[in-house]
This record gives structure tokens, sequence and C-alpha cells, in this order.
């Protein structure tokens, strides 16, 4: 299990601004109040999927990478409470968990490395190949001092957009072609490759 905290998050003005349709200076006062909050922070573990999924296992390899991701606690009670802000607080999280989730892919690519090996393709509960239950399944395996401001609904996807679980199957010394976001119509995931909050995309 690899802790990799703090992870560096830092958005422009600029960038905000375009993205929430606001000016850059009403963007720099908002992230002079709610930059400091976030605290974002990963962890991730290499794993035998037999041992952490109680439902479908993801890939056929003998072990798959699980991850959580994180923007901390305080953000995720500030963005629940945002009021006013809440345009400006979901923009700057679903930006945030971005460079947080490229951060963390970027760890476990040196984890890896070592053994000539590369991770298969990103997964996220909800996709096609992944159920909403491997949500549990992750922050089970991590404990409930790792998966501290994690909240489930009762329909296992993840509360607010201030945390994600990703799961990468068998690790192989050749990465896999990644298709499943192509083929998914989960335009909302945070984790999606080349879409709003994922990786692929500026």
């Amino acid at each position: 299990m690899i802790s990799v905290r703090p992870i560096p998050v830092d958005l422009s003005p600029a960038r905000l601004a375009g993205e929430a349709g606001s000016t850059e200076r009403e963007a720099a006062g908002f992230l002079d109040r709610a930059g400091p909050l976030i605290e974002a922070a990963g962890l991730f573990d290499e794993v035998e999927p037999g041992k952490v999924f109680q439902g479908a296992v993801p890939g056929r390899g003998p072990t798959v990478i699980v991850g959580l991701c994180t923007l901390g606690p305080r953000a995720a009670e500030a963005a629940a409470a945002a009021g006013p802000d809440r345009a400006n607080w979901e923009v700057l999280c679903r930006l945030a968990l971005r460079e947080a989730l490229d951060f963390l892919e970027y760890r476990i690519d040196l984890f890896l490395k070592p053994t000539g090996r590369r991770p298969g393709p990103r997964l996220a509960p909800g996709c096609p190949d992944l159920p909403l239950s491997a949500n549990r399944d992750v922050l089970d395996h991590f404990g409930p001092e790792q998966g501290r401001g994690f909240e489930l609904l009762p329909s296992g996807e993840m509360s607010g957009r201030t945390g994600l679980v990703v799961v990468y199957p068998a690790p192989s010394r050749e990465a896999a072609p990644d298709g499943r976001c192509a083929r998914c119509a989960r335009q909302d995931c945070p984790a999606r490759n080349g879409g709003p909050g994922g990786k692929g995309t500026s």
C-alpha cells in the first residue's frame, strides 16, 4: 500500500474562469478562499482481485492496481455547502481531481517501471466493466482511516465530486489499448479519458 500525499494541485484563475464562465478577478478571489481547503492525496495498492472484489473481478490477470484519489475532507465539506459558490466549486473540484488523478497515475507508472510493466486501462466504478459495488470493495480494502471523507450513496455511487476510486487491471509489459471510455455513455464520469474530469483533456 503506497500513500501519495500531498499531491500538488495548481490551478490558475484564467483556467478556472474559462471553465466556470466567470471573470479572472472573480476566479482569483474564489481561489484565494477555496484553494487552501484543497488537500489532495492518493493511495494505491497492487492486489489479487479475488481478495478485494466481492462482485465482478476486473481484468483476467493475477493482480490489479486499486487506488483512491481525494481532495480532502475540508474540500468535501465546503463543496457540499457551497451556496452561491456552487458552480465555482463544481468546476474547481473537477479540475483539481483531474490534476490529482494525473499525478497518482504518474506515481503508479513509477511504481511499476522497475518491473517493466505498465498499468492496464483505467476503470472507475460504474464503467461497463466495473460495477458500482467496487467503490465499497476498494474502500473496505484500504480501511476506514484511509477512506475518511469518502461517502457512498445508497446506489453505490460516490457522494460529491471530491473523491474517486480507480482500478487498473492486469499490469503488463505493454499498455493495453484503452477504448472503454469511447464505448461508454457515462459522460459525467470524473475518471473519463478524453472527457470531463478525465485524463486526455486540458
